[in-house]
């Protein structure tokens, strides 16, 4: 049997916030569980992501695509400021992490990344968001705005270059969506989680944009911060054919 690798990611972010609405972007409490029911590369419990060998994985994201990633802070005067100092940058799919700026927070470095991954028989997108220093956090106490204080921060994903789905995909819908906070730059995830399903479209999600939520979480020490988006991909039915096609030649090949 053909066995079908998806590169492997690792990303890492943080977030926090303190309210219940604002700008149109949700506000949710963060649960006090640990670690994500993916694997995290590189990170502790879990391994490795599963290979998938029953089958050509629909996959459904455009090879070489690229979104834009960035964090966001609201200050109580109604200001928005990028905490990554670069704003939204566009960061080309793969394991390898890109530099989105300083933090305005703090002395370090945000770095962003993201993939499509398969595990088993599911198909997810995983971004990250990470600092390059464990004793710097996203949202320190005291954190603002030229002097006005922050109340609130969130992550952007994919809001100026969104995620590029195949021309064979005819639908993507969210099975669910989590997001995992760590303070030790993604090596273990005890910060909390929050499912954020409830925030992005019911029906499509196309284009695959993210304009996150507002959480009460800073002060925390968040250093990194993971999503996942677990999909539901449908492709084109003329499209089955030819994608069981291209997986026999590569099993062929590999022989």
């Amino acid at each position: 049997m053909c066995n079908s690798r998806i590169a492997r990611v690792a990303m890492l972010a943080g977030l926090a916030a303190s309210m219940s609405a604002y700008a149109g972007v949700a506000s949710f409490g963060v649960a006090p569980n640990g670690e994500p029911p993916l694997p995290i590369p590189g990170g502790g419990g879990g391994g490795g992501y599963d290979d998938r060998d029953d089958g050509m994985p629909f996959d459904g994201v455009v090879a070489g695509d690229s979104a834009t990633m960035s964090l966001k802070m609201y200050d109580m005067n109604g200001g928005v400021v990028s905490i990554n100092a670069g704003g939204d940058l566009s960061v080309g799919r793969g394991p390898s992490f890109k530099n989105l700026g300083l933090n305005r927070n703090g002395p370090s470095s945000v770095q962003g990344s993201w993939d499509s991954v398969i595990s088993g028989n599911r198909m997810y997108i995983i971004a990250m968001f990470r600092l390059t220093s464990i004793t710097d956090q996203f949202m320190p106490p005291g954190a603002n705005n030229n002097g006005v204080p922050a109340f609130a921060w969130t992550w952007n994903f994919g809001t100026l270059d969104p995620i590029t789905w195949a021309p064979y995909v005819t639908s993507v819908q969210i099975a669910q969506a989590q997001a995992y906070f760590s303070n030790d730059l993604g090596v273990s995830y005890t910060n909390g989680s929050v499912d954020f399903t409830g925030n992005l479209p019911s029906g499509q999600w196309v284009p695959g944009s993210d304009h996150g939520l507002l959480l009460p979480t800073f002060g925390d020490g968040t250093n990194a911060v993971l999503l996942s988006y677990e999909l539901n991909i449908v492709p084109a039915p003329s499209s089955l054919g030819v994608l069981a096609g291209v997986g026999l030649l590569a099993c062929r090949r590999r022989r």
